[in-house]
């Protein structure tokens, strides 16, 4: 793992899990797994967001406002909307990827999931992949 990879793994996992036990404190973990999803799904489709994020020319009072106004219009749950804003004070926006993948781990642990990667040496049947 690269140096870089390796400190934006390190500034996730702490964000992680404290929005994790606040989520976890307040019976939230459902709104928190669906505000994780949408905010991957908001990444994954705006180019925009993913500069905005990583811009080290963006200031911290526009990179927090921009969090705070993008958390309303989806209905994030406040303790990731609030861990948000505090990554944008502390210029470590640049880690929410890192951070979605945090707690989509801590969440599918909390729930007993496990995963897994298959291999085949053939295609799967459509009755095999479900």
């Amino acid at each position: 793992m690269s140096e870089t990879a390796s400190i934006s793994s390190g500034i996730a996992a702490r964000y992680a899990t404290a929005i994790f036990e606040l989520s976890l404190e307040s019976k939230a973990l459902p709104k928190l797994e669906a505000g994780v999803d949408a905010l991957a799904d908001a990444l994954d489709g705006s180019k925009d967001l993913r500069d905005m994020i990583s811009s080290p020319v963006i200031s911290r009072a526009d990179q927090g406002a921009a969090m705070a106004a993008i958390a309303k219009k989806m209905k994030l749950p406040p303790a990731l909307a609030q861990g948000l804003g505090l990554m944008a004070q502390k210029r470590r926006l640049f880690a929410v990827p890192q951070l979605i993948g945090c707690l989509r781990g801590m969440i599918a642990e909390h729930k007993g999931e496990v995963t897994a990667d298959v291999t085949s040496a053939r295609a799967l049947t459509k009755a095999q992949s479900d």
